[in-house]
């Protein structure tokens, strides 16, 4: 469906996740939010954008229909506290399974029916996720106290389980990619409807096709709407979501309180960072495990999305360092060698020069 990106022009896009998920991936991811993962009555996301580009991704909501879902989720909780430990025994649950399901499978070839049996199984994993992410951004003060514990030992406990579906892709688009002389990171520029194509006709996209999307490539995605976006519209959809308010100011969520002034390193994949010195400051679009040393050396941390239960908000309150998550354009609007203050007391980065 063609869908205008000017007409997708709201006042309160805001970033919730960035990371390393493919095209592919996210072409499931977009409809999943709309139309497949609900709770009760609501669904997770009525509107949704992912862009991503080079194998990076971010997606992106709307605050408002993130508010709503992180009340929606904090209600049942507020009213009777031991929903909690039902909902974080259920992510645990839900994470074992899907570990079990990718190494019971991961030396099979990939056919339509593992390929589907895989992401019905993903559906089921990612729904509590999304519970324990966004419920406690739902909660009171007191009611979050209590239960703090709880949610980040679910989610330290379920951690790598969406890095590891992806590396099971990826093993999958290496072994089509062998047969059809494709690098493996353009079969992953593939959609779903693509990808279950070709196990039936054993066809691809043109290689041309694939290159232009793996340059950027965008998908939004609402109850009735699925529309893909590449070259110059994917710019315009961009444009459309990267609004920035005030000059030199990024302002985001205090994970952990703190002011620190340091230099920026802009992260995106720890094992390539060449330089990282004791006090930088770390910004990425969200951190992971594999962050973990340069976390350490680390002055403050400024993220481009998460919430109090991401990577980088629960090691900020373990490393007591200053912590602004959720910024949305932080990995975009700073460069390396930036001078930068981190107010965390007010969820403010400032770019002094």
């Amino acid at each position: 469906m063609l869908i205008s990106p000017t007409s997708l022009k709201r006042p309160d896009w805001v970033q919730i996740w960035a990371g390393g998920w493919s095209i592919l991936s996210c072409s499931h991811f977009a409809e999943e939010y709309s139309r497949l993962i609900k709770f009760g009555d609501k669904f997770f996301l009525p509107e949704s954008i992912i862009i991503i580009r080079r194998g990076k991704s971010e997606g992106w909501a709307r605050q408002s229909d993130r508010d709503a879902i992180c009340a929606h989720l904090a209600t049942e909780v507020e009213n009777d506290s031991s929903r909690a430990i039902e909902i974080c025994r259920h992510l645990k649950t839900e994470a074992d399974k899907m570990r079990s399901f990718m190494k019971e499978n991961e030396a099979k070839t990939m056919g339509e029916q593992l390929y589907n049996e895989f992401w019905d199984r993903l559906v089921s994993y990612y729904q509590p996720h999304i519970n324990v992410k966004y419920v406690v951004d739902g909660l009171s003060p007191e009611r979050l106290e209590k239960l703090l514990p709880c949610f980040e030992d679910a989610r330290l406990y379920a951690e790598n389980v969406l890095n590891q579906t992806e590396r099971f892709m990826e093993a999958m688009a290496e072994k089509i990619g062998r047969k059809e002389k494709l690098p493996w990171q353009l079969v992953l520029c593939c959609v779903k409807e693509e990808i279950i194509s070709y196990f039936q006709i054993k066809k691809l996209p043109a290689r041309s096709v694939l290159e232009k999307r793996d340059a950027l490539f965008g998908i939004f995605c609402d109850q009735r709407r699925y529309a893909v976006y590449a070259g110059k519209s994917a710019e315009r959809l961009v444009k459309v979501i990267l609004m920035i308010d005030e000059k030199n100011i990024l302002r985001g969520m205090t994970a952990y309180s703190g002011k620190i002034r340091g230099v920026v390193r802009v992260v995106i994949d720890p094992a390539r960072c060449e330089r990282f010195d004791i006090g930088d400051v770390l910004v990425s679009g969200m951190t992971r495990p594999e962050f973990l040393p340069l976390m350490k050396k680390a002055a403050a941390f400024v993220t481009d999305s998460g919430g109090i239960l991401s990577h980088a908000a629960i090691v900020a309150r373990e490393l007591k360092k200053p912590c602004v998550i959720g910024t949305r354009i932080a990995t975009q609007v700073l460069e390396d060698g930036d001078i930068v203050e981190v107010d965390a007391d007010l969820g403010i980065v400032r770019k002094i020069k």
